[in-house]
């Protein structure tokens, strides 16, 4: 197998649910075990590969480089899906991250506000992003992470 210089941003699985903890996940395919079944993507490849993967197969990567990969809203390097939510409602969102080959740089935008922007480390670890208490302004949020 050819191995290429690659980032990966989200690997294994995003979860995002509603309060209590218990509730489910309302991020469609967050395994991305079905490729971009439900998620729109720009510069990113989405699928099964257990060698860039967290705790199963899926994964999201891409080889983007540089600041127009994470700037703004539907631009650059992204992966969206438009989220079920009810509005005033908080989510919690959870996903696991890793650069490979060179520093990585992450964001993510929820309902249209960047709510982080994250360097990575070169060929780190896979580390777990959480973010508590997203606000949900309508009955339908867009979820959007930059690599």
């Amino acid at each position: 197998m050819i191995h290429k210089t690659r980032k990966l941003l989200a690997a294994a699985a995003l979860c995002m649910s509603g309060l209590p903890a218990t509730a489910a996940n309302i991020v469609q395919n967050p395994g991305f075990e079905l490729g971009s079944a439900y998620w729109t993507t720009a510069i990113f490849i989405v699928g099964i590969d257990p060698m860039w993967a967290h705790t199963g197969p899926g994964m999201a990567r891409t080889s983007c480089i540089g600041a127009p990969c994470v700037d703004s809203l539907m631009e650059g390097a992204y992966i969206s899906q438009l989220l079920p939510t009810i509005a005033g409602t908080e989510y919690d969102l959870s996903f696991w991250v890793r650069s490979f080959k060179g520093k990585g740089h992450y964001s993510v935008i929820w309902d249209g506000v960047l709510v982080d922007d994250i360097l990575l480390a070169q060929n780190g670890p896979m580390t777990q992003a959480s973010f508590l208490g997203l606000y949900a302004s309508a009955n339908a949020t867009l979820l959007e992470v930059h690599g």
